[in-house]
């Protein structure tokens, strides 16, 4: 399965992504600063800020989501 998850740094997306990374699967996630976030080789961290979108990478960021998680502060 490949998850998406947006909002990965705060309180559920740090344990959705874990739950999903120690399940092996591919997880794609944005995030305004990357550096919060562990790396692991089945992890793309994609940079954006959700509040001045760049189509091109929110498009790379939702190709074939098998599950999408959506979480905004």
């Amino acid at each position: 399965m490949k998850i998406g998850i947006t909002g990965a740094s705060g309180l559920i997306g740090t344990k959705l992504l874990k739950h999903y990374l120690d399940l092996n699967h591919k997880v794609v996630t944005i995030s305004r600063d990357p550096k919060k976030l562990v790396l692991h080789p089945n992890l793309k961290i994609y940079k954006l800020d959700l509040a001045a979108i760049n189509e091109k990478v929110l498009i790379k960021f939702l190709e074939d989501l098998t599950t999408f998680f959506f979480f905004l502060m």
